[in-house]
């Protein structure tokens, strides 16, 4: 069987996502919050720590491939010349595809996001893909958000 090659046709932050039904991978999500900008509480302090984010992703699964994908997150600030700097990689999925699936609809709990000032920031989904000689991070979305006082 081929591995899955994949599309991610969306990739959003969002503040809540609420089920319509039993928690399960077919069940309809709502997105709630989802905005590019969020402010933070007047007389916060930076650093500020969300308790809790959503992301929410929909994969096609192109080739009808089996196997199951890691995926990882990286959360980037655009540094004041325009520079990236890295806050934090973690793992972020096991995402499984089968020939019968050819959607897939997730939505993860991100745990206690701490940003460190205000500015741009960016949500960066990646996944491991072995070459000949070596294994690389893909990054395969994106997303940006504006913390602002």
């Amino acid at each position: 069987m081929a591995r899955p090659k994949i599309d991610i046709r969306h990739f959003v932050v969002c503040r809540a996502v609420s089920w319509e039904g039993p928690p399960g991978p077919y069940t309809l999500r709502t997105l709630e919050g989802v905005c590019h900008r969020f402010g933070v509480p007047p007389g916060t302090e930076f650093p500020f720590e969300v308790d809790e984010f959503w992301t929410y992703l929909r994969v096609f699964n192109m080739n009808a491939g089996t196997g199951t994908i890691p995926f990882f997150l990286t959360l980037l600030r655009t540094g004041t010349q325009g520079t990236p700097q890295r806050i934090w990689t973690r793992p972020y999925a096991q995402i499984p595809f089968r020939p019968s699936r050819g959607v897939v609809e997730a939505a993860f709990s991100l745990k206690r996001v701490t940003f460190p000032a205000p500015g741009w920031y960016e949500f960066r989904l990646s996944r491991e893909v072995r070459l000949r000689w070596q294994t690389r991070r893909l990054i395969v979305a994106r997303e940006h958000v504006l913390i602002e006082k």
